[in-house]
């Protein structure tokens, strides 16, 4: 399984599916994510970070790959110029669960959309998974979005699986280290939460932000617990 970089993510941005604009998320609000297009220009990936993630759950085991970023939005979301912050997941086949939702955490204080955009993949056996929904934390700090609905399991991502990239358009120009990134995975219906520190956030520039994985933690964990019901695992 081959992760990206930032020029292939530029190539999929330029040749992704027709545009609807997304719409705005405020905190305590959940939204449908949009599915996002070709910009029509050479999309600036300011900066971008990849790696392996695995952790352990009772007797089950998940891993894979994950990749998060930030670019100058091309979409035209929030505003000429802004910041969108990207997320995505490559669940690997060996992995004992399922994966239900993907989010980042450092968006107090800034106006945010929720949208998503597919992309390939070199290995033809990977299937691209979209969201149903994109929740914000009552403090607005947090931003999820799910894979599952009640009685619907169409779009999670099972092993060896990935996600589209999810992209949290803001409207902020400046962005830094200290945000956070994780991902709810689930084994014989126990969630995991498995984060990612000092990933990129938007540059506060009005009121100090502390990172708190209490935050992100809580605010992942109590979508996913609002959107599972009777949903069976991954074998």
């Amino acid at each position: 399984m081959k992760l990206r970089n930032t020029p292939v993510l530029a190539a999929i941005l330029m040749l992704a599916a027709p545009v609807l604009l997304a719409g705005p998320i405020s905190p305590g609000q959940t939204v449908v994510p949009e599915e996002v297009e070709d910009p029509g220009y050479e999309v600036e990936i300011l900066d971008s970070m990849e790696g392996e993630f695995s952790f352990a759950l009772g007797n089950g085991f998940f891993s894979g790959f994950y990749e998060t970023g930030v670019l100058r939005d091309p979409f035209g979301l929030t505003c000429e110029g802004c910041l969108d912050f990207f997320y995505k997941v490559d669940l690997s086949p060996r992995s004992s669960g399922a994966l239900f939702q993907i989010g980042g955490g450092g968006f107090s204080g800034f106006e945010t959309g929720a949208a998503f955009i597919f992309g390939g993949d070199d290995d033809e056996e990977q299937v691209t998974r979209a969201p149903f929904d994109a929740g914000r934390s009552a403090d607005g700090a947090n931003i999820a979005f799910n894979f599952f609905r009640p009685g619907n399991v169409s779009q999670i991502v099972f092993p060896g699986q990935q996600s589209a990239y999810m992209i949290i358009s803001t409207n902020a120009t400046e962005y830094e280290r200290g945000g956070l990134f994780g991902m709810t995975t689930s084994l014989n219906q126990v969630p995991q939460l498995f984060l990612l520190e000092n990933v990129f956030r938007p540059r506060a520039t009005q009121v100090p932000e502390p990172a708190s994985l209490a935050l992100l933690g809580s605010g992942l964990m109590g979508m996913f617990f609002a959107r599972r019901r009777k949903v069976k695992p991954a074998n």
